[in-house]
């Protein structure tokens, strides 16, 4: 199973990239962050295979900014940079 951490601020689009990877047997969701605090914070108690990052994250930190310390911090995960694309 391929343990993994979302790492998104938007609650609507977090509770879909939870609910589609629940689906899938082969992926075990360790954490949930809304901000790349969280997310470097939750790296203390988690090994993730894959790190879904928000590269637009708003706060101190942008997901573009985090992703080298989740690196650092995760050296075995594969990070995957999302950008929701605002519906008009």
């Amino acid at each position: 199973m391929k343990v993994l951490v979302v790492v998104e601020d938007d609650p609507d689009v977090q509770f879909l990239v939870e609910t589609i990877f629940s689906m899938d047997a082969r992926f075990t969701l360790a954490a949930v962050a809304a901000s790349a605090e969280e997310a470097l914070e939750s790296l203390r108690t988690t090994e993730p295979e894959i790190i879904v990052l928000h590269h637009g994250l708003s706060g101190q930190l942008t997901g573009l900014d985090t992703a080298p310390r989740l690196s650092e911090l995760a050296p075995q995960a594969k990070i995957i940079s999302s950008q929701p694309t605002p519906i008009s």
